[in-house]
């Protein structure tokens, strides 16, 4: 919530900072800080950001999907590795 004693100078710099730092990690190809920064928006550019938002959230929680079933696969191919080589010292 806004303070109702602060300028409105003071409220469209610190929409102007955020803009900055919004900027600042999508530049970078940081999209989670960036989004982290957008979700401080209020008004209308949070309005008009909602879809960008809704996007960028998606490809996160893909990204992150994605990050796990590499894992999984991972472990997986292990544990077969694994479980092949103790079969053998088991027989010996």
């Amino acid at each position: 919530m806004l303070d109702p004693l602060m300028e409105f100078s003071e409220i469209a710099s610190d929409q102007v900072v955020k803009s900055k730092r919004m900027a600042y990690w999508l530049d970078r190809g940081d999209f989670k800080m960036t989004l982290r920064y957008m979700n401080l928006l209020k008004g209308a550019p949070k309005s008009i950001a909602r879809d960008w938002m809704n996007e960028t959230r998606i490809l996160l929680e893909t990204q992150q999907a994605v990050d796990t079933l590499l894992a999984y696969a991972g472990a997986i191919g292990l544990v077969f590795l694994g479980a092949g080589d103790s079969k053998v010292s088991q027989n010996d």
